[in-house]
């Protein structure tokens, strides 16, 4: 997290290969990314933030286990959101769905749930933003945040329990597929991108 923190605040050697300066990402951004992602790793990062406050190990893992769930249906087409509706849970009240004690010997579990005709969110926060948001401070606070929410991990009971450390393993794999593999790979499109024209800007020359 701390090296894409530091890539947006100040443009580095991608892969100790390529100079990506901040001017190289504002133009790729503009051009290459979504507009809608902006408040997608806004609401993202502002829900880990609450969830800060939680304890750490087993309460923490699962507690963000449930909003990747939710974020995810939050993100997804009308058909897949579709699908997780007939699945969902009921709720006996709007917020507050998953137990807040767990038996340890049970798996870690996360899904959606809906009280009466809505999609009950536990911990997904979707506030209305009223501001446009910058993306380079939305992605550098969603890095510090995920940052401090990983030393939350460092409890025994997230290695200790096998139910625990399969939730972990899980939950990392899809922030690693929501965040860091996909800010990876448009750094590689971009540095290969930069190479290329650094490379017939050589070639131009006597």
């Amino acid at each position: 997290f701390a090296y894409l923190k530091e890539i947006h605040e100040d443009g580095v050697y991608w892969l100790n290969v390529v100079l990506l300066t901040k001017e190289d990402l504002a133009a790729f951004f503009a051009s290459d990314v979504p507009p809608e992602r902006v408040r997608q790793f806004f609401c993202f990062g502002l829900s880990l933030g609450r969830i800060l406050d939680a304890p750490g190990g087993a309460p923490c893992v699962s507690a963000v286990l449930q909003l990747i769930e939710e974020f995810e249906y939050w993100m997804a087409g009308s058909t897949a959101q579709g699908m997780k509706w007939m699945m969902a849970r009921a709720a006996q009240e709007p917020y507050a769905t998953t137990p807040h004690v767990r038996n340890p010997d049970e798996p870690v579990k996360a899904g959606i749930y809906r009280f009466q005709n809505e999609v009950a969110y536990e911990h997904l926060f979707l506030p209305d933003v009223g501001i446009e948001l910058d993306y380079f401070e939305v992605v550098i606070s969603l890095c510090e945040t995920l940052a401090l929410v990983y030393n939350k991990f460092l409890e025994e009971d997230c290695y200790s329990n096998l139910f625990v450390f399969d939730a972990l393993l899980r939950m990392d794999a899809k922030v690693k597929h929501h965040v860091i593999n996909l800010l990876a790979k448009e750094f590689t499109e971009l540095s290969m991108k930069v190479a290329e024209e650094e490379m017939q800007s050589l070639r131009g020359k006597p």
